[in-house]
């Protein structure tokens, strides 16, 4: 993902951070929240294509998984959270951008 982040290879970006996201929310163990991210992802999957959320995200989303986790093997249930809001805001964020935008 480093190499992919510093090359701003947004492709190859997305399809680790795609992984990323997929082995951190097997790993979990809980299946709702699996089946609930497989969803979610369908979504994701279709904003990306029609928005320009790789631009916008892949500067922050490097050091935000490296938080992410950091806090996890610490074993710090609160910084995970505040990591993980971080990230998910971040996304919400993009994603929600070209909706907010007035037209001229």
């Amino acid at each position: 993902m480093s190499a992919a982040h510093q090359r701003r290879d947004a492709a190859t970006f997305h399809e680790l951070d795609r992984r990323f996201h997929g082995l951190f929310v097997l790993e979990c163990g809980n299946r709702e929240v699996v089946d609930l991210d497989r969803m979610l992802r369908q979504h994701l999957e279709w904003a990306r294509a029609a928005s320009r959320i790789r631009s916008k995200v892949l500067p922050h989303s490097l050091a935000q998984h490296q938080k992410i986790v950091a806090a996890v093997l610490r074993r710090d249930a609160a910084a995970s959270q505040a990591a993980l809001r971080e990230h998910l805001d971040s996304v919400r964020a993009a994603l929600l951008e070209p909706f907010q935008q007035t037209p001229s």
